[in-house]
């Protein structure tokens, strides 16, 4: 699947996922079209590849980017939902508006655009949807327990409709990336809002540093990851699921852990230890 495969990718804003997951497709052979909510921002996208305005929060921009898709090239082989956001902060604490938004993103947003590109796709009997899942679907640390609820979200969702869309021929891949070299880190740390007289005061830098956690030295280059994701979209037969990047088989090796050992494996990572110390 390269020669005349329409490729349609969420969340391209920036140098992460998204960005290099194009440059990967179209060099590939591939007709890219990438997205994202603000113009302005799309201009280091590579030549050759086709930028669509959207929203993922919004339905109406959710079908009018399908539409202007299909409008151009007739038919969406490839969607790759890759669009996203981190939330960081003690479940006890963290604003709601902050959760609806991370949800409304990473959950309710994946699943209007799949919703909307399935149509063309159930109706020729072929397809293949790329969810962007987490390591920490299956693992989730303290700190950052929204944006874990969302990826264990998606890979729930990935899991049904590989189910569900078997019969119209549709494949569902679910990337499970561990450590990956991007911007999160620093998008994270910036939306992370304490209460004033919070209960977890004596941990804000332990709170940060799990904002951040994904960009440490040994993180996976995102070129590195878009490289293997392509490749195995590009398969006959794509794998249901695909884990790749730094920590990501750490994790799944901890999934197996008994319970205390987990919790106190993640928890002396990320300082829980001292909550609740004076």
């Amino acid at each position: 699947m390269t020669s005349n495969t329409v490729v349609f990718i969420t969340g391209c804003t920036g140098n992460g996922i998204g960005y290099h997951l194009s440059k990967t497709f179209h060099a590939a052979g591939c007709r890219v079209f990438v997205s994202g909510r603000n113009a302005a921002k799309m201009n280091h996208i590579g030549e050759g590849v086709e930028f669509v305005q959207l929203d993922v929060t919004s339905p109406e921009s959710v079908q009018n980017a399908i539409q202007q898709v299909e409008a151009k090239a007739g038919k969406i082989d490839i969607l790759v939902n890759n669009a996203g956001q981190g939330c960081v902060g003690p479940l006890a604490e963290v604003q709601l508006d902050r959760v609806k938004s991370t949800f409304d993103t990473n959950v309710f947003g994946l699943l209007s655009v799949t919703q909307a590109a399935s149509v063309g796709m159930i109706q020729r009997r072929s397809g293949l949807i790329v969810n962007i899942s987490s390591i920490v679907s299956h693992v989730p640390t303290p700190w950052a327990g929204v944006y874990c609820a969302t990826k264990a979200c998606v890979t729930s969702m990935s899991d049904v409709l590989r189910m569900e869309l078997a019969g119209f021929n549709i494949k569902i891949m679910c990337v499970f990336p561990g450590a990956i070299r991007s911007s999160i880190g620093d998008a994270n740390a910036a939306a992370f809002r304490p209460k004033e007289k919070s209960a977890y005061k004596n941990v804000v830098d332990q709170i940060l540093a799990r904002a951040s956690w994904s960009q440490c030295p040994q993180s996976t280059p995102a070129e590195e990851l878009a490289g293997e994701i392509v490749a195995n979209a590009l398969r006959s037969e794509p794998p249901a699921s695909l884990s790749a990047g730094y920590r990501s088989y750490r994790a799944w090796w901890s999934y197996y852990l008994p319970r205390s050992a987990r919790d106190y494996l993640w928890g002396s990572q990320f300082g829980i230890d001292k909550v609740g110390k004076v």
